[in-house]
């Protein structure tokens, strides 16, 4: 049985986070003089679909592989460029279902044969938008 979660506010980030956690053997990363949230390493793979507000012309499916994710956001690669302030619906497949989450794009950086990118959960509770 396939199991689908959405993710909509903190709390539920939070223990999407802690059940990631507990699936792997990766460490969290911090680096107190670049960021404001600590990082978990976390490769899984995924696929974004556009927001509805949002049009694109091809309708083809965007994969990604995630590098790290915290409470507030996700870093993926993907062959596609992204613009800022694109609202998307990623979905990640983990070893416990698949994995909807709304967010913005907040950058997208070239490197070889690929893109940078990260995002910015778009969740319900005001305080963490």
């Amino acid at each position: 049985m396939d199991v689908k979660i959405i993710v909509e506010t903190q709390s539920q980030m939070q223990t999407l986070i802690e059940q990631l956690r507990c699936f792997t053997d990766q460490e969290e990363r911090t680096d107190e003089s670049r960021r404001r949230r600590w990082r978990l390493m976390y490769a899984a793979h995924g696929v974004i679909d556009y927001s509805e507000s949002e049009s694109d012309s091809n309708n083809e499916p965007i994969y990604i592989t995630t590098r790290d994710i915290s409470p507030t956001g996700l870093g993926f690669l993907t062959k596609q460029e992204l613009q800022i302030g694109q609202k998307l619906v990623i979905f990640l497949d983990t070893d416990f279902g698949q994995v909807e989450i709304t967010c913005h794009v907040v950058h997208c950086t070239p490197t070889i044969g690929m893109y940078k990118t990260g995002v910015k959960f778009d969740l319900l509770d005001p305080e963490f938008n």
